[in-house]
């Protein structure tokens, strides 16, 4: 990124973070709606509790998404605001990786997008922007993003949401017309495809250019965390739970799906049995795997392949298993085509 941008969306983050302290709360629990913490807690309460075929698209969604951004931080290779000028100051978690595009700007796109879609009104939509519009500024308030990073995760934002709508029928379609064990073959053939288009641009970028040490150095001044450069963490974890939703789904539907309705107590235990589930696959195999590997590692990358992945099937397949067995749900009497 050209210096006189970099400057600029400095001094509009100075700007911004000159309008108050009392702001940092709020603008903390709105960046909070985009990090993956949010989405592991918020998605098993619409997959398993409201509405199974919604949770899915919006699962889906995500983890494009997620997997993309991953991928283009790591061809773009630019600085946060907090690394770049030490007037700016660290309002909120610090971050490892590189700024752009904004991750959480892009997601909220996709996210609240989907939901806006979904309801079918114009309300929706309104409540939809204006929900981007918070996350973005909320990611330039606390210094970690610039605003071009901002820009950017609208635009890649939108385009996915639009890829998503626009073909996300015809695609299942196609996909469906395969067995189980090829359906799960593809999926993990696409899954190892992502991991290896980012190890290859890791390669490229680790022989042509190296991160400023100013980078570093400013970033642990302004009270953040270590910073990872050009990593296949975001990526190969990503991938990893993109293989275990899709597999999981793709499992549960030869098996009938499940029923998210039902009464209260039934989606109430369900949701408290599934987010255990995810706690123990997530943090706990975090905490074991910790002390087997260095996460920079062959072995670090598989074992984290394996933790997303697991999380990503216990969400959307293995869970609703459970609960059919245990009599929490019942088999869905309408199926849809593809979902």
């Amino acid at each position: 990124m050209p210096e006189p941008i970099l400057d600029w969306g400095i001094a509009l983050v100075l700007q911004f973070q000159g309008m108050g302290d009392w702001m940092i709360a709020p603008m903390n629990a709105l960046t909070f709606t985009g990090d993956v913490a949010f989405f592991l807690f918020v998605l098993p309460a619409v997959y398993w509790s409201i509405d199974r075929r919604f949770g899915i698209r919006v699962a889906m969604a995500m983890m494009i998404s997620i997997t993309l951004n991953a991928l283009l931080k790591m061809v773009l290779h630019a600085p946060r605001p907090y690394w770049y000028d030490t007037r700016v100051r660290l309002l909120g978690n610090g971050e490892a990786l590189f700024g752009l595009p904004s991750g959480h700007a892009q997601n909220a796109v996709v996210m609240w997008g989907m939901l806006a879609a979904q309801i079918g009104r114009w309300w929706g939509w309104v409540m939809a922007i204006v929900l981007m519009i918070l996350v973005g500024f909320s990611r330039i308030y606390i210094g970690v993003h610039f605003p071009t990073d901002v820009l950017a995760g609208w635009l890649v934002g939108a385009i996915v949401l639009f890829l998503f709508l626009r073909f996300e029928h015809s695609v299942l379609a196609w996909f469906r017309q395969y067995s189980i064990q090829a359906q799960l073959g593809l999926l993990f053939a696409a899954s190892l495809m992502l991991i290896a288009t980012a190890a290859l641009l890791e390669g490229t970028i680790d022989t042509r250019w190296s991160m400023p040490e100013i980078w570093a150095e400013n970033a642990i001044a302004a009270g953040g965390i270590p910073l990872d450069g050009v990593s296949l963490q975001d990526t190969v974890s990503g991938a990893a739970a993109f293989f275990g939703m899709a597999a999981g789904a793709s499992w549960l539907y030869v098996r009938g799906n499940f029923d998210a309705g039902g009464p209260l107590k039934y989606r109430l235990v369900r949701y408290l049995v599934g987010v255990l589930g995810v706690a123990i696959f997530y943090a706990g195999l975090d905490a074991i795997f910790a002390m087997l590997a260095e996460d920079e590692s062959i072995l670090g990358y598989v074992l984290r392949y394996g933790r997303y992945g697991l999380v990503g099937f216990w969400l959307l397949g293995l869970a609703p298993i459970l609960f059919l067995q245990l009599g929490w749900a019942k088999i869905e009497r309408q199926r849809s085509s593809v979902l």
